[in-house]
């Protein structure tokens, strides 16, 4: 009974198994039947003979040669095997994908990146063309890989160390004014150098200052265009930073009489005479003479109209004030930006608390600022608020 039982049970296994097997050959023939081959072009179902190429089937030739790519360069369908792909792009030959390669920065060579020097998103093709496309020294010319970089221009480190120019802050390369002042190159080349010139533009500002903003100055001033040996004797001090100077000073004449050569009186008529006087350095280009010649002049007003001033921050806030005048009406808005920065207490904070009392009317609110003393209390705050820093 035991034998007959499990050979029944092994025929019974074997039954099951084949029913499965051929019901999964026949799901799987019908997937079969459900895949159609379509043409990878036009869609088209395949039947018959058909075209592959890179996994893809397609229907004909024709359908074949659609689905070729084009060259990046020259447009060109791509047939052949043998083309080449650059930065995911199809190009059908060595000179179109040499004209995709970048080129050389000083030669125009075709540059291989791995062969080739990248710098600063340049490409060259070998050492020599790299140090012909390195900057050169404003100053000195010489080709730099470490520079320093002033307003625009690159300066070798040897160069860069040099004393600035006093007008525009650059480095002079060891460039001096004939009379020992720091000055580079490009502000030698504008600076004004004849007396004639320099008196057209002070009289050019006098006449700015009164016509459009109402500040007059005294018509006698005498003006002066001085060396800096000059302008630092007459001022008294052996080292000044300025580049103008405003004077105010009383000289005495008298008259002596005398007969045949012989003095029988001396100091007779005697009288006192005021003069106004403005220095102005030589070299200066037209824009920073015009804005000197401004500041100096508003020492003048400021003289005339409010001599009583003692605060040496409110007195040169009003010269700088003028300068900006004139700055803003010429256009030197890098001058003006200039003033607007300028840390020193003296003349940068003195200007920005001149500038504060202007509300619209311009010297008008600046006049109604200085003789209702509101002044003294805003320069109070602006010092205190000076020393809470």
């Amino acid at each position: 009974m035991f034998e007959q039982s499990g050979k029944k049970r092994i025929w019974t296994y074997m039954v099951l198994v084949s029913v499965v097997f051929t019901a999964a050959c026949i799901i799987i023939a019908s997937e079969d039947e459900e895949k159609e081959l379509r043409c990878s072009v036009c869609g088209k179902v395949i039947k018959g003979e058909y075209f592959t190429s890179g996994g893809k089937v397609y229907c004909s030739k024709k359908c074949w040669k659609k689905s070729r790519p084009r060259c990046a360069v020259c447009g060109k369908k791509i047939y052949t095997g043998g083309y080449y792909r650059y930065k995911g792009k199809h190009v059908c030959s060595q000179k179109c994908l040499d004209k995709l390669r970048p080129k050389c920065a000083v030669c125009g060579k075709t540059v291989k990146e791995d062969t080739g020097i990248k710098s600063n998103g340049k490409y060259y093709c070998s050492e020599k063309c790299f140090k012909k496309g390195l900057p050169a020294c404003f100053v000195c010319g010489a080709r730099i890989t470490h520079m320093y970089k002033v307003k625009g221009h690159v300066y070798c480190k040897k160069c860069f160390n040099t004393p600035k120019c006093l007008q525009c802050g650059c480095p002079t390369g060891g460039e001096l004014l004939p009379d020992g002042r720091p000055f580079c190159r490009e502000c030698k080349k504008m600076g004004i150098i004849k007396r004639e010139t320099a008196l057209g533009i002070f009289r050019e500002v006098k006449k700015l200052l009164k016509d459009e903003f109402s500040i007059e100055t005294d018509p006698d001033i005498e003006f002066h265009f001085v060396n800096k040996p000059v302008l630092e004797k007459v001022s008294k001090k052996k080292e000044i930073r300025e580049d103008g100077l405003y004077r105010k000073l009383t000289v005495e004449t008298a008259t002596d009489i005398g007969i045949f050569g012989v003095k029988i009186a001396e100091g007779f008529n005697k009288k006192q005479t005021t003069l106004r006087q403005v220095y102005v350095l030589t070299w200066l280009d037209k824009p920073h003479l015009r804005q000197v010649c401004a500041h100096e002049l508003m020492h003048d007003w400021t003289e005339t109209h409010f001599h009583d001033i003692d605060e040496i921050e409110v007195i040169e806030g009003i010269s700088e004030y003028a300068a900006y005048l004139c700055n803003r009406y010429y256009g030197y808005s890098d001058l003006n930006t200039l003033k607007m920065k300028n840390k020193d207490p003296v003349y940068g904070a003195g200007f920005r608390l001149v500038l504060s009392a202007d509300k619209g009317k311009g010297i008008q609110d600046i006049t109604q600022w200085l003789k209702s003393g509101e002044y003294l209390k805003d320069l109070k705050k602006l010092k205190k608020k000076a020393g809470e820093k």
